[in-house]
């Protein structure tokens, strides 16, 4: 498994974003899918960069456990992991990763997603503001 995990360059520790409240951490899982191909990562990208103020909200995490590792170089506004996992774990290695990966980080929320899934403008801009709303609220039962 290969992965490269960014610094905050004003902490040091794990990149962050500065409202916990909608801090999103966002995982689409692949297998034998081109980046380009997968309507997760397109719809997000297209989302994302058509509206910064919605992804300072958002961290990617592109899981692949295809054979061979993507080539391509993804640019955004918005911090993106890779990992490649050939071993192929399975789903439920991919969102573990992603749990402790969202743990670590201090993300309050956890995104899943599989390569198939197509993320419309609405529903991101929704979980932002439910996520602002639910954070802080005390839940029994």
């Amino acid at each position: 498994m290969s992965y490269q995990l960014r610094e905050c360059p004003s902490c040091g520790g794990p990149q962050h974003d500065p409202n916990p409240a909608s801090s999103i951490l966002a995982i689409v899982v692949l297998y034998r899918c081109d980046l380009a191909q997968s309507h997760s990562v397109s719809s997000l990208f297209k989302i994302l960069s058509e509206h910064p103020e919605l992804a300072k909200h958002f961290s990617l995490l592109i899981y692949d456990n295809s054979p061979q590792a993507q080539d391509q170089v993804m640019q955004a506004g918005f911090p993106i992991d890779y990992v490649h996992d050939p071993s192929n774990g399975g789903l439920a290695t991919a969102y573990n990763f992603s749990l402790a990966r969202a743990e670590a980080e201090q993300r309050a929320w956890l995104l899943i997603f599989y390569q198939d899934t197509v993320v419309t403008e609405e529903f991101l801009f929704e979980l932002v503001e439910s996520a602002r709303t639910l954070h802080g609220q005390v839940q029994v039962g």
